[in-house]
């Protein structure tokens, strides 16, 4: 059990929300990163409402990095909600998150 002194804080889900849908090339379209602290997030928020691959439109690419710096064990689960049906079938989640 944790103690109350070293780890004051509840840990909860995040949840970010969606920023613009577009399929233009513009600020949300671009490589954005995220910062999850133990204080809360920060970084380039809102992400975009919709992530881009590399097939057929690579001036779009925009994956989102996450970075942790949290003093507990975290576990980093990434709900995808829908995909188009054109381009590769397989996707890929790189990464993992631990305490520092």
């Amino acid at each position: 059990m944790a103690d109350a002194a070293r780890d004051p804080l509840p840990r909860k889900d995040l949840t970010l929300a969606a920023g613009p849908v577009s399929w233009q090339k513009d600020d949300f379209n671009r490589p954005r990163t995220v910062r999850v602290t133990r204080d809360g997030v920060s970084g380039e928020i809102p992400v975009a409402g919709i992530l881009h691959g590399i097939g057929g439109h690579r001036d779009k690419h925009n994956p989102v990095t996450f970075e942790t710096d949290l003093p507990w064990p975290t576990r980093l689960l990434v709900d995808v909600g829908a995909r188009r049906s054109s381009g590769p079938a397989s996707k890929t989640a790189r990464g993992a998150a631990s305490a520092r």
